[in-house]
């Protein structure tokens, strides 16, 4: 098994979280909005909808977490698969089925209304492959710069 580098790891981390939050944005605020079917006006639409510094920065903080999970368990597939990009869009699937079942839970247990369960869900069905796809492209390339590098060396 190869070794896992560390620095091309976090490298693409950053990189599909940009991607994912550009992503984000666009479905968000160009098609989603405009149609009224956004999770930010289902936030917006709730009585007491959560909000503040703390709240957004642990957000965050749990989500660059959770990009970062995805993508070791990208670097650790990668050798399975022929391809790069088959194996980012396993990883895919794997955190979209993981999501669907949490979804699933919180809809069942009546914490999360079901169309903003689908909401959440489609949007990341859209959001997810295309950011870990650009993340396993950051990593790849990163990797063979390295053992370019060392090679030369």
């Amino acid at each position: 098994m190869n070794k896992i580098n560390i620095k091309a790891l976090l490298i693409a981390s950053v990189v599909a979280f940009v991607t994912f939050l550009i992503v984000e944005f666009f479905l968000e605020f160009l098609l989603a909005r405009p149609y009224g079917i956004s999770d930010s006006l289902f936030r917006e639409n709730m009585n007491k909808p959560p909000s503040g510094i703390s709240y957004q920065s642990l957000n965050l903080i749990i989500f660059i977490f959770i990009i970062i999970l995805i993508m070791a368990l990208y670097v650790n597939l990668r050798p399975r698969f022929t391809t790069d990009i088959k194996a980012a869009l396993i990883t895919s699937a794997f955190f979209l089925a993981l999501l669907f079942l949490f979804l699933a839970d919180f809809i069942n247990s009546g914490i999360l209304p079901w169309n903003y369960g689908l909401i959440a869900f489609v949007s990341n069905l859209i959001e997810l492959p295309i950011a870990i796809i650009f993340g396993a492209l950051s990593y790849t390339a990163r990797t063979k710069d390295q053992e370019t590098i060392k090679n030369q060396g």
